[in-house]
């Protein structure tokens, strides 16, 4: 991401639109479902070895990485993420700050 130009090291500022045509958001109907957003992380690290990027919503959106789990992956502190601000490693830490999990993407 950083390599297209989508974020520097000193500047936060997102400009998504270096980022490649193919960097979709999921599905919507996963907005609201927990499980769902939960087994489609597990889906897309099992079947792709690829991390996905997730939307979060709070007072600002904000995106984090999830690169792995633990467990089952069945509950939000299963899962393992990378914050830009790197304060939180787990996807329930960073859903303390921004309640509201969006969507998600798979980095291709």
């Amino acid at each position: 991401m950083q390599d297209r130009g989508v974020f520097t090291r000193n500047d936060l500022t997102t400009q998504w639109y270096n980022a490649s045509k193919k960097f979709r958001w999921g599905d919507p109907e996963l907005v609201g479902n927990p499980t769902g957003i939960l087994k489609e992380i597990k889906h897309q690290i099992d079947a792709y070895s690829d991390p996905c990027v997730l939307r979060l919503v709070g007072s600002f959106r904000h995106f984090v990485v999830a690169y792995g789990y633990t467990g089952s992956c069945t509950s939000t502190a299963d899962v393992k993420i990378k914050d830009p601000y790197g304060k939180n490693t787990t996807l329930s830490q960073a859903l303390k700050t921004w309640p509201t999990l969006k969507y998600l993407k798979r980095i291709i």
